[in-house]
């Protein structure tokens, strides 16, 4: 008996330390952030923005190895006539000074561009997580929103059922009421399903395993002001990049016309053993350019790629006036209704519901009044925040068209 107690209380000792270590481990496997917390996760933990950056580090490090010439040649020789004569030298080719110049500066144009890129890359990955951010908040608001409009169509189906017993409304209302709750209920399903694929989305960001439960702060996230709009263009990364290559391009052509020049090869000879004692062996050669149709090959070739790279670099350019141009002015209209929503229409359809709602309940308005009104409610708050989310979206292409950051996301945030 006392062994079987024994027993008990071990197997109740045992699951209460099992259960302990599975609700921290549940614990640990959920994950609450707002919306500074992920950038900051972001700028450490995305793995794109860490690629992007190392890869600028290697362009930059193979700049001093584009001056280096190529490794000296060390030699022994064996000479016989009448006398064996043993040599040991030492052989050294020299391109023509400026081509180091000409390749060295090359490579900085392009470590200079990758460190541009990864500047972009940094930039848009912000830009998506914060809009990413935005769509999941959105998405949550549009379910309460929802959810709210379901409860009270409940409502509204019991005050249709009592006056359906009362004799005062046919049973039609009561059926279009349960009809609009199913309704509901569907776009609820539709709505988590988006917030899942835009939840999964965010964890990819920030490099969060699929299997962790993220969740927003509990914080009420403000609209993005609307900023002042720049007219030059000279921030664009895009445009920077062209740059870069244009300017690389440049010095492949002028590396390309010193295929002209000749290139240099000195070897030192020294005796160490035999006759004649102390002799030794100076030579200096250069490469004479015969073949000038192969150099001439190279150096127009050259000049066409940068005619081609010069050509896109304004292509680039016209490509990023009219982005911008686009994105200022859709980036106001969406200003715009975003004000008329929050000031004019979600109270006004607020006011219209709750009006019909009251006269509905006295018997003074139809049941397809107010289920009209319940539906214009509910279309303009998902609505206003459908076009928050498109607002966002903007304001994230317009920072990579200017190439800074115009989302201030610390003053964005505050208690609900």
């Amino acid at each position: 008996m006392r062994k079987m107690m024994r027993f008990r209380s071990f197997s109740v000792f045992a699951s209460l330390i099992f259960f302990s270590i599975w609700s921290i481990l549940v614990v640990a496997e959920e994950r609450t952030l707002s919306l500074v917390e992920a950038i900051q996760i972001l700028k450490k933990e995305n793995p794109q923005i860490r690629g992007m950056k190392q890869n600028a580090k290697k362009e930059a490090a193979l700049v001093k190895s584009q001056y280096a010439p190529p490794d000296p040649m060390i030699s022994y020789q064996e000479l016989d006539r009448g006398n064996n004569t043993k040599y040991w030298g030492v052989s050294q080719k020299v391109e023509f000074p400026s081509s180091y110049l000409a390749r060295g500066s090359a490579q900085k144009h392009r470590a200079r561009g990758a460190d541009i890129k990864y500047s972009a890359m940094a930039l848009k990955q912000r830009g998506e997580l914060i809009y990413t951010y935005y769509e999941v908040y959105s998405l949550g608001q549009m379910i309460q929103f929802t959810e709210a409009n379901r409860n009270a169509i409940r409502e509204v189906a019991r005050v249709a059922e009592r006056k359906y017993t009362s004799g005062d409304a046919s049973q039609t209302d009561s059926m279009r009421a349960h009809v609009e709750q199913t309704s509901l209920e569907a776009e609820i399903r539709l709505l988590q399903q988006k917030k899942t694929t835009a939840l999964s989305r965010l964890k990819e960001l920030l490099n969060i395993s699929q299997n962790v439960s993220l969740e927003l702060s509990d914080l009420d996230l403000k609209s993005p002001p609307l900023p002042e709009f720049e007219q030059s263009l000279e921030g664009s990364f895009d445009l920077q990049i062209a740059r870069e290559v244009y300017l690389e391009a440049d010095d492949k052509k002028y590396e390309a016309r010193l295929e002209f020049m000749p290139d240099f090869q000195v070897r030192y000879q020294r005796q160490f053993s035999g006759l004649p004692e102390d002799s030794y062996i100076l030579m200096l050669e250069a490469s004479v350019p015969l073949w000038f149709w192969g150099p001439t090959g190279k150096a127009q070739a050259a000049q066409y790629e940068q005619n081609q790279k010069q050509a896109e670099l304004l292509a680039t350019k016209n490509k990023i006036d009219r982005e911008r141009y686009t994105l200022v002015e859709n980036l106001k209209t969406q200003s715009e209704l975003l004000e008329i929503y929050e000031n004019a229409l979600i109270p006004q359809a607020q006011t219209s519901y709750s009006a019909t709602s009251s006269s509905y309940k006295a018997s003074k308005a139809s049941f397809l009044d107010l289920l009209e009104r319940e539906r214009f409610l509910l279309g303009v708050q998902i609505k206003s925040y459908a076009v928050l989310i498109d607002y966002v979206r903007l304001l994230t292409q317009y920072e990579l068209i200017i190439g800074r950051e115009v989302i201030d996301v610390e003053s964005l945030q505050g208690n609900l």
